[in-house]
């Protein structure tokens, strides 16, 4: 009995439903889900495939329409062992679509979701939280509180798929669905061999996990290390100096093609987009902010408190090179 289960909304999965009673009438099933009772308006399988701008589970979704706030839609969930388990669920947001509540077994599982997007898309994994469950039928309620004021007043919900991961560290090693996902979880090594290259080319890990995390901007230096930019605020601006977003600068000192030196030049930015290095310091995007960092003289951390710079494209278009004129300038012994 697997200890791993992803209830997906694909027609193959549960195609033969569950019956929750075998003396009384039998529910309704739509796409995979096996629906409790008689919701209002229409639950039915929506095909994905006339909105590229997302990748649903083998490309469909169950779709509620008709549906006005207070009205509520209740799934059934077997749990086919007992455990805990932590439980996500992945909705679909558009222009027309509700203010949801979800609940676990008639439990709330958080605070109401806004399912407003002026683009049709798959949420990602939403967290429900942790749960331990008894093997059996469980119920999962979608109620409608409301819109977005920016959204049609349709009040329609999209749901791709749950995940239900047991916290057992005993159980099997959890993976989500492969045909959306085909190398999740996989070891830094693993991911390397995996990669498709052009004849000739090869691939080797130089830093993984725990070393780097939530990286979105590199830049190599003219000493060949890499600064990483690590962002965490994104998207609220954290207060002043107590951001966590961070640059840190990889070495390699044997020549090995791994960095085995690991320095944080510094932290406790805010909102980081990108970098680059050069002229005596960092450059950092950090919006509204391009912020100059300089370095310590023969010290891999920075000099002072970043410089920001908040202008538009126009004055910095004539600032940034009398900038650099001054440094190299400085540079060759001039006076600025």
């Amino acid at each position: 009995m697997k200890t791993m289960i992803v209830i997906s909304v694909i027609c193959f999965l549960f195609a033969q439903g569950i019956s929750l009673n075998a003396q009384g009438p039998q529910p309704l099933t739509a796409c995979g889900f096996t629906i409790l009772g008689k919701p209002p308006g229409k639950v039915q399988a929506q095909d994905m495939g006339a909105f590229p701008g997302g990748s649903w589970q083998d490309g469909d979704q169950l779709w509620w329409t008709g549906a006005k706030p207070g009205d509520k839609l209740t799934l059934v969930i077997p749990i086919k062992e007992e455990g805990t388990y932590q439980v996500s669920i992945i909705l679909t947001r558009a222009p027309d679509y509700a203010i949801v509540q979800l609940s676990l077994d008639g439990m709330k599982t958080g605070k109401p979701i806004d399912l407003y997007d002026p683009k049709v898309l798959p949420t990602g994994p939403i967290g429900l939280g942790t749960h331990k469950l008894t093997k059996g039928n469980h119920s999962l309620g979608v109620g409608i509180v409301g819109a977005n004021a920016k959204a049609a007043k349709a009040y329609m919900v999209g749901i791709d798929y749950l995940v239900f991961r047991p916290t057992d560290p005993k159980a099997s090693t959890f993976t989500y669905p492969k045909s959306l996902y085909p190398y999740v979880s996989l070891a830094p090594e693993a991911a390397a061999k995996a990669m498709q290259l052009p004849k000739g080319f090869g691939v080797q890990v130089a830093a993984a996990e725990p070393d780097v995390k939530q990286p979105i901007a590199m830049a190599f230096d003219d000493r060949g290390r890499l600064w990483v930019a690590e962002a965490y605020e994104y998207p609220r601006r954290a207060p002043e100096g107590k951001g966590h977003d961070r640059i840190i600068i990889f070495e390699d000192t044997k020549g090995t093609g791994k960095f085995d030196k690991r320095t944080v030049f510094i932290d406790n930015l805010n909102l980081v987009s990108g970098l680059e290095v050069g002229f005596g310091g960092v450059w950092v995007g950090a919006a509204p902010y391009l912020l100059y960092i300089p370095f310590k003289e023969g010290e891999d951390r920075h000099a002072r408190n970043p410089e920001h710079l908040h202008l538009g494209a126009g004055r910095l278009a004539l600032w940034l090179p009398r900038r650099l004129h001054a440094f190299e300038s400085r540079q060759a012994g001039y006076a600025e």
